[in-house]
């Protein structure tokens, strides 16, 4: 959960202060594959599994063109890293989301934990501003994606059944 405040503007010493609570989350990294190779005349060939893909991340980014928080939606969701597949094809990486905020924004992260007990005076994970235009800010990272058999192949290790799962995001 990410908690973003903006100060918009002062007219006769009162500040506008626009608020909104976002849900950000991280594509999970795809998983790799267990995968036999087979071809004519051949009923079990070399491993041939590919690597997953990597998870997408979240990034927020300062606009000049924006004026306010009102982005539409308060939730926000990279993709997931597909599973890499036979043949020796790796899965596609998880596209990233990028939400844009205007110049001046401070963002608070919370986990949703934090959240229901706001009312208790707690303190956030880490604070940042964006003041500048073009400013990133990586909010969530993506998992990294999983690895397929192939990957294992050694001289005395030829036909590995190990593949790695993808790492959350």
């Amino acid at each position: 959960q990410l908690w973003a405040v903006s100060v918009l503007g002062t007219i006769a010493t009162r500040s506008f202060v626009d608020v909104a609570w976002i849900d950000v989350r991280a594509g999970n990294g795809g998983g790799g594959a267990a995968t036999f190779g087979r071809g004519k005349n051949r009923r079990v060939g070399p491993p041939d599994g590919g690597d997953g893909g990597d998870g997408g991340s979240a990034y927020i980014v300062c606009d000049a063109q924006q004026h306010d928080l009102a982005p539409g939606q308060n939730r926000f969701r990279a993709e997931h890293g597909t599973f890499g597949k036979s043949k020796k094809r790796d899965g596609r990486a998880g596209e990233d989301v990028w939400i844009h905020v205007p110049r001046g924004t401070l963002v608070r992260a919370f986990t949703s934990e934090h959240r229901a007990h706001l009312h208790q005076d707690v303190s956030p994970l880490w604070t940042a501003e964006l003041d500048e235009d073009g400013a990133e800010l990586m909010v969530a990272k993506g998992g990294a994606r999983g690895l397929g058999n192939r990957t294992f192949v050694s001289g005395s290790h030829r036909s590995p059944l190990e593949r790695v799962e993808g790492g959350k995001g």
